[in-house]
């Protein structure tokens, strides 16, 4: 709920992050449209999901599940996902010997925008911890809950 109330002020994670690093060049996610038959080269279908493993700091199998539909458009994958007709079914194409959980992939709870916003501070602190999710010991709500913090640095 913490991230969710900080986009109230601001239209998304970038604007918040360019506001309050404005001395950092952010780049900003661009939609290019390939030319016809682009995806039906498999080195070009693998090197955009190298692409972007890189951009979103794929490091294990796990991590894709946190991937939404709209962060591979805006990455320029829009066709790609078109072509494969789902995530699983690109993801199955580029790592045949993982065992998929489609219904997982499909999901929309996947909080991958705390997840981009994760891989955004990592980008610029490089140096500091940060823990997802992280339910503090010492602080209690009124409800006698821990807090949890949806990104603790």
């Amino acid at each position: 709920q913490g991230f969710t109330h900080l986009l109230a002020y601001y239209k998304d994670y970038t604007e918040l992050l360019r506001t309050v690093y404005p001395e950092r060049k952010w780049e900003t996610q661009k939609q290019t449209q390939k030319p016809l038959g682009y995806w039906d080269n498999p080195h070009n279908v693998h090197s955009f999901v190298k692409e972007l493993a890189s951009k979103f700091l794929i490091l294990k199998r796990e991590d894709w599940y946190r991937v939404s539909i709209a962060q591979i458009n805006n990455a320029g994958g829009a066709g790609l996902l078109r072509k494969f007709g789902s995530l699983a079914n690109l993801l199955k194409f580029c790592f045949p010997t993982e065992d998929w959980d489609e219904q997982k992939l499909k999901q929309s709870n996947k909080r991958s925008g705390q997840r981009n916003l994760l891989v955004q501070l990592k980008t610029i602190l490089p140096d500091e911890e940060m823990i997802e999710e992280y339910i503090h010991p010492d602080l209690i709500r009124d409800s006698a809950s821990n807090v949890e913090f949806d990104i603790y640095l």
